[in-house]
């Protein structure tokens, strides 16, 4: 499989990993720019004194136009490619960033929340279709860990960290300034992604046939980057895509509680300081990073190659890493200190990630050509289960607060009753891989299978 290319007089450049750097900075910065909420929710929440259900209807105001954008973004990359589209998403997303930061009210804030997340929407189907046109398929399980789990994670735990413990806990810059600046490297990004990618290897300057030969090597669709249209009545009716939108939606559930609700936990349950809670609340993430990349992707790799049975390789990692998330969700319970739950977080994060770049290889594998498409209608599905989020997560909280507690605000047994509901969510989540298989192609004819 990893033969030379056709030319075995030219050695093949190298210029998949400049594209490598770029697809992780701009997941990073993706993440960066997303979690920022979570820390700000504090803030926010402060000064103009909403509440819980009104900030998880922030929180929706997002995933709705992310759920709404999935689709189009993907196919926009799959029809002109990812370079232009990319581009644009990066640079409307950081402009809008500075839209949060000139929000005066709850209507101004929620159109600044709700063209963030139209921007950001399709980049990860975006980010798949490049990684399938700029990777051999020996390392492509990989680079979507390094990429999708390592680098999105790292750039989430970066904006608790950044934001929260410097930012805002040791330099004390007003919530505005600090979305000011980091506006601002967004559109520098931008600059230097628009500058240095192209969409194929065959396009890029910089690369030579070598290069773009060895990458197409066992698996022709790579070579088609763009005017590819997704096989719409295959998705709808194969099973295998309801069972992965199923564990979509169940994943991206469960990550809003890391994203938007673990630093107000920290804050208003257990009186962790913002210097405090930046980086306490960035340890689950950090573990997440690290475990999508070494089980999630590279393990995941070494078992496609040594067993080859690219279906169970995938699903076994997902349901092993869910299950084990939901024990240490269960654990958790037990434990009162604030530093002791967080631990523990980092290790459920670091299990319940294994299950992000094994979804990435499916739709990989699954979507042919129409990469994009297949992500991006997976992702929806993820989007929708984060619009619900964000209401459900809030009101479980300040109704159990006030049927099982004190009736306080942020009382600690409606945090328990949301802790429960998160378990029993990862089992389910856990349970779908069992009817994923990876090997149906919804992209070609029936009873295709994927590349092997």
């Amino acid at each position: 499989m990893n033969s030379p290319p056709a030319d075995r007089n030219t050695e093949a450049t190298r210029i998949r990993w400049l594209v490598f750097v770029l697809a992780s900075g701009t997941s990073f910065l993706l993440y960066l720019h997303r979690y920022t909420w979570g820390i700000l929710k504090v803030s926010v929440g402060d000064e103009f004194g909403w509440d819980n259900q009104e900030l998880g209807w922030l929180d929706s105001a997002f995933m709705v136009s992310y759920a709404g954008g999935q689709i189009p973004g993907g196919m926009l990359g799959d029809w002109f490619g990812p370079r232009i589209v990319l581009s644009g998403m990066i640079l409307v997303w950081s402009l809008s960033m500075g839209g949060m930061a000139l929000a005066r009210g709850f209507a101004s804030m929620t159109t600044a929340r709700v063209l963030f997340g139209f921007a950001q929407a399709g980049c990860y189907p975006n980010l798949s279709k490049v990684t399938k046109v700029w990777f051999p398929v020996p390392d492509r399980t990989a680079v979507q860990g390094w990429v999708a789990s390592f680098f999105g994670r790292m750039g989430g735990a970066a904006a608790f960290i950044l934001l929260g413990t410097i930012m805002l806990g040791e330099w004390k810059l007003p919530w505005r300034t600090a979305l000011g600046w980091l506006t601002v490297v967004g559109c520098v990004f931008t600059a230097a992604f628009a500058l240095l990618f192209r969409n194929t290897p065959r396009t890029h300057p910089w690369a030579n046939k070598a290069e773009a030969d060895l990458i197409t090597l066992g698996d022709a669709s790579a070579a088609v980057a763009t005017r590819s249209l997704m096989n719409w009545n295959a998705v709808l009716r194969s099973r295998v895509v309801w069972a992965l939108l199923f564990q979509q939606f169940t994943c991206a559930f469960v990550d809003n509680f890391f994203s938007a609700w673990l630093p107000l936990f920290l804050r208003k349950v257990k009186g962790v300081e913002m210097t405090g809670t930046g980086w306490m609340a960035a340890l689950p993430l950090i573990g997440g990073a690290i475990g999508g990349m070494a089980a999630g992707g590279m393990l995941q790799g070494w078992l496609i190659h040594k067993t080859g049975n690219r279906r169970w390789s995938r699903s076994g990692i997902g349901l092993v890493g869910n299950l084990l998330a939901g024990a240490c969700l269960f654990a958790s319970l037990a434990f009162d200190s604030a530093t002791q739950i967080v631990w523990i977080f980092f290790g459920l994060k670091f299990f319940a990630d294994w299950a992000q770049p094994t979804c990435w290889g499916a739709i990989t594998d699954m979507g042919g050509r129409s990469a994009a498409s297949l992500f991006a209608l997976v992702n929806t599905s993820g989007s929708l289960a984060g619009f619900a989020a964000g209401p459900v997560m809030g009101f479980t909280i300040d109704y159990f607060g006030k049927r099982l507690g004190s009736g306080a605000p942020n009382d600690p047994a409606g945090w328990t009753a949301l802790f429960v509901m998160i378990g029993v969510v990862y089992i389910a989540s856990a349970l779908s891989w069992l009817f994923i298989d990876c090997t149906q192609v919804v992209d070609c004819e029936p009873g295709a299978a994927a590349t092997e």
